[in-house]
C-alpha cells in the first residue's frame, strides 16, 4: 500500500501543480497585458504634458517683445519645466529620449536640441579687474566643422588617455565669437592639465592649443579667455553624446509610413501627430506646433534735424514665425516591468501557498480514503480467511448428512455443524463490531474507573485455559490503583483481545507477564514461531498503516479481528497501541 500511496500523492501533486500553474499563467498574462497598456497610456499622457509644459515655457517669447531668442534654453526647456525658458539654467541636463527642433520659417534656420547646448564663456576686458560673461549656446555641427579630423582625433586622444594621479586633461575655449543669435563660436581651444581644486585659467598648465576655422564670423568681435575664469567645454559636447541620436529623423520616417498607410486606406492625410510604434515595446510621441515671437531689433540712423552728428539708436519690433517639432521616445516594457515582475512574483507565492494548502488538505482526504479502502479490503480478506475453515467443515459434514453416511454419527455431525455455524456467526459479528467502531457517528461512554481493577477482572477469566494449555500469569501493578477516563466496556474488550492473542500464541509452559499502571497496560509472551520474523518496533495510528503492512499479521500474531478491534478502540480514545519483538519475546502495550 506504501507504493500506492506514493503514486497517488505524486499524481495529486502533479495535478494540483498543473492547474495552479495554468491559472497563474493566465492571470499573470492578463495582468501583464493590462499593465502594459496602462503604462503605454500613462507615458503617452506624460509626453503630451511635457510638450504642453514646453509651450507654456515659451509664453515669454510669444507675449512680450524680447531682445533675442535663447535657443539653447528653448530646445532644452522640457527638462526644466519649473522655470521659464527665458531664465532657466538647464546646465547640460539633456534627455536622450527627447528631441526638440525649432525652425525659423523665414530663414529656414533650425535649432536642434541634438546639436546645441547652453553655455557661458567669460572674456577679459581692457580693465584687468573686470571680466564680462557671455551667455548663449554652442553648436556641435559648427564646432566640428571648424576643426580638422586630425585636430578632433588629437583632442579625443588626450581625453581618452588621462594621466595618473590628481591631474587630468580638460578642453577649454580660449578665444570665441558671439553672433546676433546669441551663439558662441569657438575660435581657439586648448587642452590643459588641471585638477579639481583649480578655479582659474591661470592655474592650469597648457598642453596643446588648437586654432579652429569657423564660418560666419564676418564683422564679429573676437573675445579672449579671462585669466581669472575657466571656459570649460563639457566632454559630453565634445563627444556629441548629449543628444537623442537623431530621433526626429526616425520619427519623420515613421510619420511618412503612417501617412502612406492612411492614404492607402482612403483617408486624407497630409501630416500625422500622435503615437508611433517602433517595435513591440518602443513608441515615439510626435507633435508639432507653430508660434510667433516679437523680437526687438536695434538699428542706427542720423536724426533728420541734425545731419552729420552721431547716429541715433532706433528700436523696432519684428514678428518671427517658428515651428517646433517635439519628439519623445519611451519604452513601455521598461516602465512596467518592475510592477509586472512584482505582481507575478506575489501571485506565484500566493498560488504556491494555496497549492501547498490544497495538496495537504486533499492528500489527507485521499489518504484516508485509500487507507479505508485498504482496510475494508483487508477486513474482507480477514473474514474470508477466518470463515474459510468453518465453512469447509460445514460443507463436509453437511454433505455426509445429505448422503446419510454413518448414520450413528449424525448427531455428532449435527453438533459440529451447529458449533461451526455459531463460530461463523461469532466471527461475522466481530467484523460488524469492527465496522461499528470505525463509524464516525460512534460516541464513547466515558467514565472514571480503575485500570488496575479492570485488568485483574479480565485475568480472572483465564484461571482455566482451553486445550489444556499450561500458562501462568504474573501481574505487576507498580502504581497501585490507577484511575483513567475512558469507555470501560471498550477498554475491557481491547485488553481481552490482547490477552486472548497472548494466550493463543504463547508457548506452552511459559509465563505471560502483565503490567498495569498509570502509563497503561503491557502484555508480554514468548512465541518460538516468531523468532524468524522481522517485526518492526513502531507506533500504530488511526489508519493502522503499520499493522496492515506486516506480512505476519494473520499467521503469527493474531487471527481474526481481535487486534484490528483493539486498534480501533485505541484510535477512538486517542491512545496508542505499540508492538515490539525481541527474538521470541512479543510485547503489546496500551499507552495511555
Amino acid at each position: 500500500m506504501e507504493k500506492k500511496l506514493k503514486k497517488q500523492r505524486r499524481k495529486l501533486i502533479i495535478k494540483i501543480s498543473a492547474i495552479l500553474i495554468a491559472v497563474w499563467l493566465v492571470i499573470s498574462y492578463a495582468y501583464s497585458v493590462l499593465a502594459f497598456f496602462s503604462e503605454k497610456d500613462r507615458e503617452y499622457q506624460n509626453a503630451q504634458i511635457a510638450f504642453s509644459m514646453w509651450q507654456r515655457n515659451m509664453e515669454p517669447y510669444v507675449t512680450n517683445p524680447v531682445l533675442f531668442m535663447d535657443y539653447a534654453h528653448v530646445t532644452a526647456a522640457v527638462n526644466d519645466q519649473s522655470k521659464e525658458a527665458s531664465s532657466s539654467d538647464v546646465a547640460f541636463e539633456y534627455d536622450h529620449n527627447v528631441n526638440i527642433v525649432v525652425k525659423e520659417q523665414e530663414s529656414k534656420q533650425e535649432y536642434d536640441s541634438d546639436d546645441i547646448i547652453n553655455i557661458n564663456f567669460t572674456a577679459e576686458t581692457d580693465d584687468p579687474e573686470y571680466r564680462e560673461t557671455y551667455y548663449g549656446f554652442i553648436s556641435y555641427s559648427r564646432f566640428r566643422k571648424a576643426m580638422t579630423d586630425a585636430q578632433y582625433d588629437k583632442i579625443l586622444s588626450y581625453l581618452d588617455n588621462q594621466p595618473e594621479g590628481m591631474y587630468y586633461y580638460e578642453l577649454l575655449c580660449t578665444e570665441f565669437y558671439q553672433n546676433s543669435s546669441d551663439e558662441l563660436i569657438p575660435k581657439q581651444v586648448q587642452i590643459v592639465s588641471t585638477k579639481d581644486v583649480h578655479k582659474w585659467y591661470v592655474q592650469d598648465e597648457a598642453v596643446e592649443t588648437f586654432d579652429l576655422d569657423p564660418t560666419g564670423i564676418d564683422r564679429l568681435t573676437l573675445y579672449h579667455i579671462s585669466y581669472l575664469q575657466r571656459n570649460e567645454i563639457p566632454e559630453v559636447f565634445i563627444r556629441h553624446t548629449f543628444g537623442s541620436n537623431n530621433l526626429r529623423a526616425t520619427a519623420q520616417q515613421l510619420v511618412q509610413e503612417k501617412v502612406e498607410e492612411m492614404r492607402a486606406n482612403g483617408l486624407y492625410a497630409d501630416d500625422y501627430i500622435g503615437l508611433l510604434q517602433v517595435n513591440s515595446f518602443e513608441y515615439i510621441y510626435y507633435d508639432a506646433n507653430t508660434f510667433s515671437t516679437r523680437s526687438i531689433n536695434t538699428s542706427f540712423s542720423p536724426a533728420e534735424e541734425d545731419v552729420g552728428n552721431e547716429p541715433v539708436s532706433v528700436y523696432l519690433t519684428n514678428d518671427k514665425e517658428y515651428v517646433v517639432y517635439y519628439v519623445q521616445r519611451f519604452n513601455v516594457l521598461e516602465g512596467c516591468i518592475g510592477n509586472i515582475l512584482t505582481a507575478t512574483g506575489v501571485l506565484l507565492l500566493f498560488f504556491l501557498i494555496i497549492g501547498i494548502i490544497l495538496t495537504v488538505m486533499m492528500w489527507r482526504t485521499l489518504k484516508m480514503q485509500i487507507v479505508e479502502e485498504q482496510k475494508r479490503r483487508d477486513m474482507t480478506n480477514a473474514l474470508a480467511h477466518d470463515i474459510k475453515t468453518p465453512l469447509f467443515i460445514l460443507s463436509g459434514y453437511a454433505g455426509n448428512l445429505k448422503e446419510n453416511v454413518q448414520t450413528e454419527k449424525r448427531d455428532h455431525y449435527a453438533d459440529v455443524i451447529v458449533k461451526q455455524t455459531e463460530e461463523v456467526n461469532r466471527r461475522v459479528n466481530r467484523m460488524l463490531e469492527l465496522s461499528k467502531l470505525d463509524s464516525p457517528n460512534l460516541k464513547l461512554n466515558k467514565t472514571d474507573f480503575d485500570l488496575v481493577e479492570l485488568t485483574a477482572e479480565i485475568l480472572s477469566n483465564y484461571e482455566v485455559l482451553p486445550d489444556g494449555k499450561s500458562i501462568d500469569f504474573t501481574v505487576d501493578t507498580p502504581d497501585g490503583k490507577c484511575t483513567i477516563t475512558a469507555d470501560r466496556d471498550l477498554m475491557k474488550r481491547a485488553i481481552e483481545n490482547l490477552v486472548d492473542n497472548a494466550v493463543k500464541y504463547a508457548d506452552n509452559g511459559t509465563v505471560i507477564k502483565v503490567v498495569a499502571g498509570k502509563e497503561g497496560v503491557v502484555i508480554t509472551n514468548r512465541c518460538a514461531n516468531a523468532k524468524g520474523l522481522a517485526i518492526r518496533s513502531s507506533e500504530s495510528n488511526s489508519n493502522l498503516k503499520e499493522y496492515y503492512n506486516t506480512k505476519w499479521k494473520y499467521k503469527h500474531i493474531q487471527s481474526g479481528f481481535g487486534l484490528p478491534i483493539t486498534e480501533s478502540i485505541m484510535a477512538l480514545h486517542k491512545f496508542k497501541l505499540l508492538k515490539y519483538q525481541d527474538k521470541d519475546l512479543i510485547t503489546f502495550e496500551i499507552k495511555i
